[in-house]
């Protein structure tokens, strides 16, 4: 079947993507995306501490559009913070089709690469 205002049958590729774009995301897939897009703002970032500020960050929770990152060291987190905070949201907002970041929060814990309970549940299915 057509859309209104288009003769003939509508390309099923055009058909995917649009249904795609309007499915839920997987909590992996989602984490995924936001990992991706954290490393993608991070690098392309600019800051003084040059490019192994995605070494020294780790995405922790994005939950109501606000995205929490751990930073490694209390300097850092007063950078980012005060000068990096407006220019790395803005770079996600761009880097995130299909979810909606609206705050960016730092905060002082472990950066290393390495999972946490929740890295565990999700890996094994257990978690929510």
């Amino acid at each position: 079947m057509g859309v209104p205002g288009q003769s003939g049958p509508e390309p099923l590729e055009k058909i995917l993507r649009r249904t795609l774009r309007r499915a839920p995301l997987s909590g992996r897939t989602r984490r995924e995306k936001v990992q991706r897009a954290w490393a993608a703002a991070a690098a392309a970032a600019g800051t003084a501490t040059g490019p192994d500020l995605v070494r020294r960050t780790r995405v922790g929770d994005f939950r109501r559009g606000v995205l929490r990152v751990r930073v490694e060291s209390s300097t850092l987190l007063a950078e980012l913070v005060a000068f990096r905070r407006a220019g790395l949201l803005e770079a996600l907002q761009r880097n995130t089709e299909g979810l909606l970041i609206h705050e960016l929060r730092f905060e002082l814990g472990e950066a290393a690469a390495g999972g946490d309970e929740r890295d565990a549940e999700e890996a094994t299915g257990k978690g929510s």
